[in-house]
Protein backbone atom coordinates (compact mmCIF):
# COMPACT_ATOMS: atom_id res chain seq x y z
CA UNK A 1 0.00 0.00 0.00
CA UNK A 2 1.03 3.55 -1.17
CA UNK A 3 0.98 5.56 2.08
CA UNK A 4 1.42 9.82 2.24
CA UNK A 5 2.28 11.12 5.68
CA UNK A 6 1.75 14.64 6.51
CA UNK A 7 2.95 17.36 8.92
CA UNK A 8 3.62 20.57 9.73
CA UNK A 9 7.20 20.14 10.45
CA UNK A 10 9.82 17.35 10.95
CA UNK A 11 12.60 19.52 12.66
CA UNK A 12 14.15 19.18 16.22
CA UNK A 13 11.69 21.71 17.60
CA UNK A 14 8.83 19.43 17.28
CA UNK A 15 10.64 16.54 18.13
CA UNK A 16 8.58 15.48 20.68
CA UNK A 17 4.86 15.96 19.67
CA UNK A 18 6.17 14.40 15.77
CA UNK A 19 8.15 11.38 17.34
CA UNK A 20 4.81 9.75 16.71
CA UNK A 21 5.12 10.51 12.45
CA UNK A 22 8.56 8.74 12.62
CA UNK A 23 7.55 5.75 15.00
CA UNK A 24 4.39 5.25 12.41
CA UNK A 25 6.15 5.88 8.66
CA UNK A 26 8.98 3.41 10.38
CA UNK A 27 7.16 0.69 11.05
CA UNK A 28 4.72 1.06 7.92
CA UNK A 29 7.70 1.29 5.69
CA UNK A 30 9.11 -1.99 7.58
CA UNK A 31 5.72 -3.58 7.11
CA UNK A 32 6.39 -3.21 3.50
CA UNK A 33 4.52 -0.47 2.80
CA UNK A 34 5.60 2.30 0.36
CA UNK A 35 5.43 5.56 2.17
CA UNK A 36 6.41 9.06 1.41
CA UNK A 37 6.37 11.87 4.22
CA UNK A 38 5.36 15.70 3.47
CA UNK A 39 6.05 18.22 5.22
CA UNK A 40 7.06 22.09 4.51
CA UNK A 41 9.72 22.47 7.30
CA UNK A 42 12.82 20.06 7.54
CA UNK A 43 15.30 19.03 10.00
CA UNK A 44 16.48 15.85 12.47
CA UNK A 45 13.35 14.22 12.31
CA UNK A 46 13.41 14.32 8.26
CA UNK A 47 17.14 12.99 8.37
CA UNK A 48 16.16 10.13 10.87
CA UNK A 49 13.81 9.18 8.18
CA UNK A 50 15.72 9.59 5.18
CA UNK A 51 18.49 7.34 7.84
CA UNK A 52 15.88 4.64 7.20
CA UNK A 53 15.27 4.80 3.40
CA UNK A 54 12.08 6.84 3.62
CA UNK A 55 11.59 9.48 1.11
CA UNK A 56 10.91 12.81 2.90
CA UNK A 57 9.58 15.59 0.76
CA UNK A 58 9.10 19.59 1.36
CA UNK A 59 6.53 19.97 -2.04
CA UNK A 60 4.40 17.96 -3.68
CA UNK A 61 6.05 18.66 -6.83
CA UNK A 62 8.83 16.27 -5.88
CA UNK A 63 6.83 13.88 -5.33
CA UNK A 64 8.08 10.53 -7.92
CA UNK A 65 5.88 11.21 -10.88
CA UNK A 66 3.02 8.51 -11.15
CA UNK A 67 3.28 7.95 -7.50
CA UNK A 68 -0.03 8.10 -5.97
CA UNK A 69 -0.76 7.56 -2.17
CA UNK A 70 -4.09 4.82 -1.65
CA UNK A 71 -3.94 6.04 1.40
CA UNK A 72 -3.18 9.21 2.97
CA UNK A 73 -2.42 9.72 6.67
CA UNK A 74 -3.22 13.50 7.64
CA UNK A 75 -1.77 14.83 10.71
CA UNK A 76 -2.40 18.96 11.26
CA UNK A 77 -4.96 20.65 9.26
CA UNK A 78 -3.13 22.68 6.35
CA UNK A 79 -0.87 20.59 5.18
CA UNK A 80 -3.62 17.73 4.88
CA UNK A 81 -5.27 19.81 3.07
CA UNK A 82 -2.89 20.38 1.06
CA UNK A 83 -2.40 16.88 0.18
CA UNK A 84 -6.27 16.20 -0.21
CA UNK A 85 -6.33 19.14 -3.44
CA UNK A 86 -3.35 17.40 -4.75
CA UNK A 87 -4.81 14.05 -4.65
CA UNK A 88 -8.59 14.21 -4.54
CA UNK A 89 -9.22 10.86 -5.55
CA UNK A 90 -7.56 9.62 -2.62
CA UNK A 91 -9.07 8.43 1.09
CA UNK A 92 -7.67 10.56 3.89
CA UNK A 93 -7.65 9.39 7.41
CA UNK A 94 -7.47 12.55 9.56
CA UNK A 95 -5.50 12.51 12.73
CA UNK A 96 -6.07 14.65 15.92
CA UNK A 97 -3.73 14.67 18.71
CA UNK A 98 -4.23 17.43 20.70
CA UNK A 99 -7.60 19.89 21.89
CA UNK A 100 -5.55 22.69 22.40
CA UNK A 101 -3.42 23.15 19.49
CA UNK A 102 -4.63 25.05 16.58
CA UNK A 103 -2.52 23.10 13.74
CA UNK A 104 -4.67 19.81 14.97
CA UNK A 105 -8.08 21.09 13.51
CA UNK A 106 -9.14 18.36 11.84
CA UNK A 107 -9.12 18.49 7.64
CA UNK A 108 -12.79 18.90 6.52
CA UNK A 109 -12.05 17.96 2.72
CA UNK A 110 -14.53 15.69 0.34
CA UNK A 111 -12.10 12.99 0.62
CA UNK A 112 -11.47 12.35 4.56
CA UNK A 113 -13.10 9.11 5.06
CA UNK A 114 -12.39 8.77 8.51
CA UNK A 115 -10.80 10.28 11.78
CA UNK A 116 -8.88 9.00 14.48
CA UNK A 117 -8.28 10.63 18.19
CA UNK A 118 -5.66 9.78 20.29
CA UNK A 119 -7.53 9.96 23.32
CA UNK A 120 -11.54 10.83 24.88
CA UNK A 121 -10.70 14.69 25.09
CA UNK A 122 -9.34 14.48 21.24
CA UNK A 123 -12.74 12.63 19.97
CA UNK A 124 -14.87 14.67 22.54
CA UNK A 125 -13.47 17.84 20.75
CA UNK A 126 -13.90 16.35 17.15
CA UNK A 127 -17.55 15.71 18.04
CA UNK A 128 -18.45 18.66 20.06
CA UNK A 129 -16.78 21.37 18.21
CA UNK A 130 -15.81 20.50 15.11
CA UNK A 131 -19.39 18.45 14.84
CA UNK A 132 -17.88 15.58 13.42
CA UNK A 133 -20.14 12.33 13.70
CA UNK A 134 -19.26 10.04 16.30
CA UNK A 135 -19.50 7.11 13.98
CA UNK A 136 -16.77 8.41 11.67
CA UNK A 137 -14.28 8.72 14.45
CA UNK A 138 -11.53 5.95 15.88
CA UNK A 139 -10.19 5.99 19.01
CA UNK A 140 -6.33 5.00 18.89
CA UNK A 141 -4.72 5.22 21.87
CA UNK A 142 -0.81 6.02 22.09
CA UNK A 143 1.65 2.78 21.84
CA UNK A 144 4.90 1.99 22.82
CA UNK A 145 7.62 1.16 21.59
CA UNK A 146 8.68 -2.67 23.79
CA UNK A 147 12.35 -2.66 22.21
CA UNK A 148 12.99 0.61 23.31
CA UNK A 149 11.75 0.35 26.84
CA UNK A 150 12.46 -2.82 27.98
CA UNK A 151 11.19 -4.16 31.39
CA UNK A 152 13.68 -3.75 34.61
CA UNK A 153 15.44 -6.79 35.68
CA UNK A 154 15.31 -5.39 38.80
CA UNK A 155 12.42 -3.98 41.42
CA UNK A 156 14.06 -2.10 44.12
CA UNK A 157 11.93 -2.69 47.07
CA UNK A 158 12.83 0.53 48.70
CA UNK A 159 12.10 3.86 46.73
CA UNK A 160 16.21 5.77 46.06
CA UNK A 161 15.43 7.24 42.68
CA UNK A 162 11.79 9.44 41.75
CA UNK A 163 12.35 11.08 38.23
CA UNK A 164 9.99 14.14 37.12
CA UNK A 165 9.25 15.07 33.63
CA UNK A 166 7.74 18.64 33.10
CA UNK A 167 8.07 21.84 32.35
CA UNK A 168 9.92 24.17 35.29
CA UNK A 169 9.24 27.55 32.71
CA UNK A 170 5.21 26.83 33.56
CA UNK A 171 2.96 29.26 35.34
CA UNK A 172 2.65 26.47 38.80
CA UNK A 173 6.17 25.68 39.65
CA UNK A 174 5.05 22.22 41.14
CA UNK A 175 8.68 21.30 41.07
CA UNK A 176 9.30 22.87 44.27
CA UNK A 177 6.67 20.99 45.63
CA UNK A 178 7.80 17.50 44.66
CA UNK A 179 11.65 19.26 45.48
CA UNK A 180 10.55 19.68 49.35
CA UNK A 181 9.07 16.18 49.73
CA UNK A 182 11.46 13.98 47.88
CA UNK A 183 14.29 15.92 50.10
CA UNK A 184 12.19 15.38 53.56
CA UNK A 185 11.89 12.21 52.40
CA UNK A 186 15.52 11.10 51.81
CA UNK A 187 15.24 10.55 48.09
CA UNK A 188 17.10 11.15 45.67
CA UNK A 189 15.32 13.36 42.75
CA UNK A 190 15.88 14.52 39.09
CA UNK A 191 14.02 16.76 37.23
CA UNK A 192 13.86 16.50 33.62
CA UNK A 193 12.30 19.26 31.47
CA UNK A 194 13.86 19.40 28.14
CA UNK A 195 10.78 18.44 25.79
CA UNK A 196 13.17 16.20 23.20
CA UNK A 197 14.99 14.04 26.46
CA UNK A 198 15.42 10.60 24.95
CA UNK A 199 13.25 9.48 27.90
CA UNK A 200 14.60 5.60 27.01
CA UNK A 201 18.00 6.61 28.55
CA UNK A 202 16.75 7.57 31.77
CA UNK A 203 13.40 5.97 32.91
CA UNK A 204 15.23 2.23 33.54
CA UNK A 205 16.81 3.99 36.62
CA UNK A 206 13.71 5.18 37.75
CA UNK A 207 11.45 3.86 40.62
CA UNK A 208 8.76 6.37 40.94
CA UNK A 209 8.14 8.43 38.29
CA UNK A 210 5.95 11.81 38.35
CA UNK A 211 4.96 12.65 34.12
CA UNK A 212 2.31 13.01 32.46
CA UNK A 213 1.16 11.96 28.89
CA UNK A 214 3.22 9.46 27.12
CA UNK A 215 5.79 9.60 28.58
CA UNK A 216 3.58 8.38 31.75
CA UNK A 217 2.76 5.28 29.37
CA UNK A 218 6.87 4.69 28.72
CA UNK A 219 7.60 4.69 31.95
CA UNK A 220 5.19 2.08 32.79
CA UNK A 221 6.50 0.10 30.37
CA UNK A 222 10.01 -0.02 32.31
CA UNK A 223 8.22 -1.36 35.27
CA UNK A 224 8.33 2.49 36.88
CA UNK A 225 5.56 3.37 39.24
CA UNK A 226 3.90 6.03 37.77
CA UNK A 227 2.17 8.92 39.28
CA UNK A 228 0.61 10.99 36.60
CA UNK A 229 0.74 15.03 37.66
CA UNK A 230 1.52 18.00 35.38
CA UNK A 231 0.38 21.89 35.78
CA UNK A 232 -3.31 21.47 37.16
CA UNK A 233 -2.03 19.01 40.01
CA UNK A 234 -1.95 15.37 40.55
CA UNK A 235 -4.48 12.42 39.15
CA UNK A 236 -6.38 10.74 42.28
CA UNK A 237 -4.43 7.92 42.34
CA UNK A 238 -0.93 6.04 41.16
CA UNK A 239 -1.31 4.32 37.62
CA UNK A 240 -2.85 0.72 38.55
CA UNK A 241 -4.37 -2.25 36.84
CA UNK A 242 -8.24 -1.03 37.55
CA UNK A 243 -7.42 2.19 36.29
CA UNK A 244 -4.90 1.55 33.24
CA UNK A 245 -7.85 1.68 30.41
CA UNK A 246 -9.27 4.64 31.60
CA UNK A 247 -5.78 6.57 32.11
CA UNK A 248 -4.55 5.33 28.46
CA UNK A 249 -7.99 6.27 26.79
CA UNK A 250 -7.16 9.94 28.99
CA UNK A 251 -3.55 10.26 28.02
CA UNK A 252 -2.28 9.84 31.35
CA UNK A 253 -3.83 13.84 31.55
CA UNK A 254 -6.49 16.23 31.50
CA UNK A 255 -8.95 15.38 33.30
CA UNK A 256 -8.17 12.48 35.35
CA UNK A 257 -5.65 15.59 37.23
CA UNK A 258 -7.51 17.47 39.61
CA UNK A 259 -5.63 16.71 43.08
CA UNK A 260 -4.04 20.06 43.94
CA UNK A 261 -0.87 20.41 44.43
CA UNK A 262 1.19 20.26 47.70
CA UNK A 263 4.10 18.34 49.37
CA UNK A 264 2.21 16.59 51.64
CA UNK A 265 0.10 15.21 48.27
CA UNK A 266 3.86 14.25 47.27
CA UNK A 267 5.38 12.74 50.35
CA UNK A 268 2.35 10.36 50.58
CA UNK A 269 2.59 9.11 46.48
CA UNK A 270 6.58 8.20 47.63
CA UNK A 271 5.61 6.67 51.07
CA UNK A 272 3.19 4.71 48.69
CA UNK A 273 5.63 3.36 46.77
CA UNK A 274 4.80 -0.16 45.85
CA UNK A 275 7.32 -2.12 43.66
CA UNK A 276 4.76 -5.43 43.54
CA UNK A 277 1.88 -3.07 41.60
CA UNK A 278 4.70 -1.53 39.33
CA UNK A 279 5.30 -4.73 37.85
CA UNK A 280 1.62 -5.64 37.72
CA UNK A 281 1.30 -2.11 35.95
CA UNK A 282 4.15 -2.99 33.78
CA UNK A 283 2.94 -6.44 32.48
CA UNK A 284 0.10 -5.29 31.65
CA UNK A 285 1.46 -2.42 29.59
CA UNK A 286 3.62 -4.84 27.72
CA UNK A 287 -0.06 -7.06 26.87
CA UNK A 288 -2.13 -4.50 25.53
CA UNK A 289 0.00 -1.42 24.69
CA UNK A 290 2.44 -2.41 22.21
CA UNK A 291 3.23 -0.05 19.39
CA UNK A 292 2.68 -2.93 16.76
CA UNK A 293 -0.86 -3.26 17.88
CA UNK A 294 -1.13 0.37 17.23
CA UNK A 295 -0.04 0.11 13.93
CA UNK A 296 -2.48 -3.10 13.21
CA UNK A 297 -5.66 -1.14 13.92
CA UNK A 298 -4.20 1.72 11.50
CA UNK A 299 -3.80 -0.93 8.84
CA UNK A 300 -7.19 -2.18 9.49
CA UNK A 301 -8.66 1.60 9.04
CA UNK A 302 -6.06 2.32 6.02
CA UNK A 303 -7.85 -1.51 4.40
CA UNK A 304 -11.41 -0.47 4.83
CA UNK A 305 -11.00 2.61 4.17
CA UNK A 306 -9.18 2.02 0.83
CA UNK A 307 -12.10 -0.73 0.55
CA UNK A 308 -14.77 1.68 0.92
CA UNK A 309 -13.46 4.26 -1.60
CA UNK A 310 -13.06 1.40 -4.53
CA UNK A 311 -16.55 0.62 -4.16
CA UNK A 312 -18.22 3.87 -5.37
CA UNK A 313 -17.93 6.08 -2.40
CA UNK A 314 -15.25 7.68 -2.92
CA UNK A 315 -16.75 8.59 -6.39
CA UNK A 316 -19.72 10.47 -5.14
CA UNK A 317 -17.01 12.98 -3.06
CA UNK A 318 -14.03 13.31 -5.50
CA UNK A 319 -16.22 15.36 -8.25
CA UNK A 320 -15.24 18.78 -9.43
CA UNK A 321 -18.17 20.63 -8.26
CA UNK A 322 -17.80 18.94 -4.80
CA UNK A 323 -14.44 20.20 -4.47
CA UNK A 324 -14.24 23.34 -5.78
CA UNK A 325 -17.50 24.26 -3.46
CA UNK A 326 -15.50 22.91 -0.42
CA UNK A 327 -12.08 24.77 -1.21
CA UNK A 328 -13.97 27.60 -1.88
CA UNK A 329 -16.04 28.07 1.76
CA UNK A 330 -12.03 26.40 3.42
CA UNK A 331 -10.17 29.71 1.91
CA UNK A 332 -13.22 31.77 2.90
CA UNK A 333 -13.12 30.53 6.39
CA UNK A 334 -9.23 31.41 6.50
CA UNK A 335 -9.11 34.48 5.19
CA UNK A 336 -8.73 36.60 8.76
CA UNK A 337 -5.78 34.26 9.48
CA UNK A 338 -4.28 34.57 6.18
CA UNK A 339 -4.34 37.77 6.15
CA UNK A 340 -3.55 38.78 9.88
CA UNK A 341 -0.32 36.02 8.88
CA UNK A 342 0.22 38.26 5.94
CA UNK A 343 -0.08 41.54 7.87
CA UNK A 344 2.65 40.22 10.44
CA UNK A 345 5.02 39.52 8.05
CA UNK A 346 4.57 43.07 6.06
CA UNK A 347 5.25 44.31 9.89
CA UNK A 348 8.12 42.76 10.25
CA UNK A 349 9.99 43.19 7.59
CA UNK A 350 9.30 46.76 7.33
CA UNK A 351 11.77 46.99 10.69
CA UNK A 352 14.43 45.71 8.45
CA UNK A 353 15.56 49.38 8.63
CA UNK A 354 15.85 49.56 12.41
CA UNK A 355 18.77 46.84 12.24
CA UNK A 356 20.57 47.30 9.32
CA UNK A 357 23.27 45.09 10.56
CA UNK A 358 20.78 41.91 10.16
CA UNK A 359 18.78 43.37 7.08
CA UNK A 360 19.11 40.18 5.21
CA UNK A 361 17.12 38.22 8.11
CA UNK A 362 14.05 40.12 7.28
CA UNK A 363 14.23 39.31 3.06
CA UNK A 364 10.81 37.20 2.15
CA UNK A 365 11.90 33.27 2.77
CA UNK A 366 12.65 31.31 -0.37
CA UNK A 367 12.31 27.73 0.86
CA UNK A 368 10.52 25.91 3.41
CA UNK A 369 13.10 26.25 6.18
CA UNK A 370 13.33 30.16 5.41
CA UNK A 371 9.29 30.34 6.05
CA UNK A 372 9.83 28.10 9.10
CA UNK A 373 12.45 30.43 10.65
CA UNK A 374 10.47 33.86 9.71
CA UNK A 375 7.02 32.29 11.20
CA UNK A 376 8.61 31.44 14.75
CA UNK A 377 10.70 34.60 14.75
CA UNK A 378 7.07 36.53 14.23
CA UNK A 379 5.64 34.83 16.65
CA UNK A 380 7.91 35.13 19.41
CA UNK A 381 8.15 38.94 18.57
CA UNK A 382 4.60 39.17 19.08
CA UNK A 383 4.47 37.19 22.43
CA UNK A 384 7.04 39.63 23.55
CA UNK A 385 6.44 43.19 22.48
CA UNK A 386 2.52 42.70 21.58
CA UNK A 387 0.51 45.01 24.54
CA UNK A 388 -2.29 42.38 24.97
CA UNK A 389 0.43 40.04 26.25
CA UNK A 390 1.86 42.60 28.62
CA UNK A 391 -2.30 43.46 29.82
CA UNK A 392 -2.63 39.70 30.44
CA UNK A 393 0.34 39.00 32.79
CA UNK A 394 -0.87 42.69 34.83
CA UNK A 395 -3.98 41.27 35.31
CA UNK A 396 -2.80 37.99 35.87
CA UNK A 397 -0.37 39.14 38.68
CA UNK A 398 -3.09 41.44 39.80
CA UNK A 399 -5.60 38.20 40.33
CA UNK A 400 -2.63 36.07 41.73
CA UNK A 401 -2.17 38.74 44.91
CA UNK A 402 -6.32 38.38 45.05
CA UNK A 403 -5.60 34.38 45.57
CA UNK A 404 -7.69 34.36 42.28
CA UNK A 405 -6.94 32.50 38.71
CA UNK A 406 -7.80 33.33 35.00
CA UNK A 407 -10.44 30.87 34.16
CA UNK A 408 -9.47 28.84 30.07
CA UNK A 409 -11.26 30.44 27.25
CA UNK A 410 -11.68 27.64 24.57
CA UNK A 411 -11.04 28.99 21.38
CA UNK A 412 -13.57 29.01 18.75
Amino acid sequence: MRILFTSHALDPVSEATLLPIRELASRMSGRDHDVICFSRTHGDVAEALKNMGIAVVAEMAEIPVGWEPDIIHGHHEWETTIAAMRFPTCPIISICRSTTDWKEAPCTAPNVLRYVAVDLACREKLQNEDYISSAEIDLIPHGVDLYRFPEREKYRKKLETVFVFGDKDRQVDYFEFIRQACESEGVAYEFIDDPNVNTAGFLPFADLVFASGKIALEAAATGAMVAVCGEAGLAGNFLMPDNFVEMRERNFEGALIYEPHSVDAYRNRIRDYNPKMAKKVCRLVRETADIERTIDQLEAIYEHAVKVWKEGHGEDLATFETFTEWAALYFEKKTWAYKTGRESQHIWRNTAGQDPEHASRYAAPFTPVGEKVESNRITETLREFHPTKLILESAENELARMGKTIPEVESS
